[in-house]
């Protein structure tokens, strides 16, 4: 728990650093004003959301301590706000911070693609911690928007070929693929399906699933299960 900590606190002096580079270089800025986005009330994000509140103030310190900015030219504040995984909560609270001079978070892609847009209709500086969506990368919409850490296994022109290495290396020859729809992880089945047929594989079962309630996942398991293991 000790080191999580330690290394949630150093990756968020990392964010706070490249913010501050950026508002410096654009404004000659001495009050800089974050709005922290974080997942606290999302189920299974609780804890990830909670860790970072408690180091943000702790990080903040870090960048005076270290002399990375001057304290008596900077006054550093922040204000968090629980984005919860919730597109519509990450669009009420950067709307509500739109006097900001910046944002942090939030964490979900679906938060991030709708966050991110208005973060670009306001000109605001906007570093996610998460968020694998490619659409984010189109700076034509998302110009003020940045990541910290990749996400190869939801980038469609890598992920396919690296599964079928990984098959290949197992002398797998056939797969199931087991997808929910939506505009993530779709294309990447699709394009998984067309790598894996093109390269003389099978793939016994591709099941697109939507999400519901009703949804049973020992059948589509049991299809999968029934047509994607060699006789």
């Amino acid at each position: 728990m000790k080191f999580q900590t330690l290394a949630e606190n150093y990756g968020l002096v990392f964010r706070l650093i490249l913010l501050l580079q950026w508002l410096e270089s654009s404004t000659p800025i001495r009050e800089v004003r974050l709005g922290v986005l974080l997942p606290i009330g999302r189920k299974g994000f609780q804890r990830l959301g909670e860790s970072l509140q408690y180091v943000i103030e702790p990080a903040v310190q870090h960048i005076y301590s270290q002399k990375i900015l001057n304290p008596a030219e900077y006054n550093i504040t922040y204000t968090i706000a629980d984005s919860a995984c919730n597109k519509l909560q990450a669009v009420h609270y950067t709307y509500d911070m739109r006097s900001l001079d910046a944002f942090i978070g939030p964490a979900c892609t679906e938060s991030c693609l709708a966050a991110g847009l208005l973060a670009a209709s306001f000109n605001k500086p906007m570093i996610s911690y998460s968020c694998s969506s490619l659409d984010l990368g189109r700076r034509e919409f998302y110009f003020t928007f940045a990541r910290t850490q990749p996400f190869t296994r939801t980038y469609f022109y890598s992920t396919p070929f690296l599964l079928w290495k990984l098959m290949k290396h197992y002398q797998w020859n056939i797969a199931g693929i087991i997808v929910v729809e939506d505009n993530l992880w779709t294309p990447i089945a699709h394009a998984l399906n067309l790598h894996l047929t093109n390269s003389n594989m099978t793939v016994g079962y591709y099941g697109v699933y939507t999400r519901s309630t009703n949804f049973e996942y020992k059948s589509v398991l049991e299809f999968a299960k029934r047509f994607s293991r060699s006789k």
